[in-house]
């Protein structure tokens, strides 16, 4: 049994493992055209579509391999269990366990290592083109009219914060604790400071809310809006992260480009200047795609 299964799930690692290598290939073959961001803690992963100008996530061959590396894991486990010595399904996890910390270093590294190749080509024209770019696309995905119309995730984390104020002292005349920050000690003295702390609280709740969609004085009504202010939240942030994220891809490829841009001048310069290099000892060997 143990062998008959195994001998059916390497074939299906070996499939898995072929489809993945392909994938891999054919994400670092478009590196230059399409980049891929890994975040700090690989997920989530981006990748940047230049017809579109956009960032979408992606699921690169680092999921695949993580799948793949997961099968393995359990079928370890079961070699501890059906082979002996049983030390060598452990041995084998983690000789895993190691390949999986490798892959992830190098993943992690290759943001640095894009970045570090077009570092020089990065000046002040192409960070306010790349940012102009990433703002205009998240007014396109938010759908936007005017800045006026815009909310930040950090508007919303502070009206989710005093929404929660608001009803856990509704429910134990307690709030949570007030962040360690300057910019929130004003709030914490005006609450600390009002005679009546429950009506302080439900005014900042008001002073945003729209009193056609909720009833403050309904206790399901305020959890059902806190709901839909969670939603939001990690709405605004999920939107405010593309655009960070897109922001980097932009400078990258935007550098890109200016790196082939200023190899093509210079190939066209030497073609150029051939004679009067050569004639002060400076010989360049081109072949035809370099000169093309």
């Amino acid at each position: 049994m143990f062998a008959t299964a195994s001998f059916v799930i390497w074939i299906l690692l070996a499939l898995l493992t072929f489809a993945t290598l392909a994938r891999w290939v054919a994400d670092r073959s478009r590196m230059n055209e399409m980049p891929i961001y890994y975040s700090p803690w690989i997920f989530p992963i981006y990748k940047y579509y230049p017809d579109a100008n956009d960032v979408e996530p992606y699921s690169s061959a680092v999921v695949a391999f993580y799948f793949i590396s997961a099968i393995v894991w359990f079928w370890c486990i079961w070699v501890s269990v059906e082979i002996s010595p049983s030390w060598l399904g452990a041995f084998l996890s983690c000789l895993l366990e190691g390949v999986i910390m490798v892959v992830t270093l190098y993943f992690l590294n290759t943001n640095n290592l894009q970045y570090q190749k077009i570092k020089p080509y990065v000046d002040q024209l192409v960070i306010k083109q790349a940012w102009l770019s990433a703002k205009e696309n998240l007014v396109k995905m938010l759908q936007i009219d005017s800045r006026a119309d815009y909310v930040s995730y950090e508007m919303w984390w502070r009206r989710r914060f005093m929404l929660r104020n608001y009803l856990k002292f509704w429910n134990s005349n307690s709030v949570h604790s007030w962040p360690e920050l300057e910019e929130f000690e004003d709030q914490k003295q005006e609450y600390e400071n009002a005679a009546n702390k429950g009506e302080f609280l439900r005014s900042k709740v008001e002073s945003w809310v729209d009193e056609d969609e909720v009833d403050l004085d309904s206790w399901e009504d305020c959890q059902k809006f806190l709901y839909d202010v969670d939603k939001e939240t990690r709405k605004a942030y999920m939107a405010e992260l593309e655009t960070i994220i897109q922001f980097q891809l932009i400078i990258l490829q935007n550098a890109k480009l200016l790196a082939v841009e200023e190899q093509c001048y210079l190939f066209q310069f030497i073609k150029a200047k051939r004679p009067e290099l050569f004639l002060v000892g400076i010989n360049f060997e081109l072949s035809q795609a370099d000169s093309a």
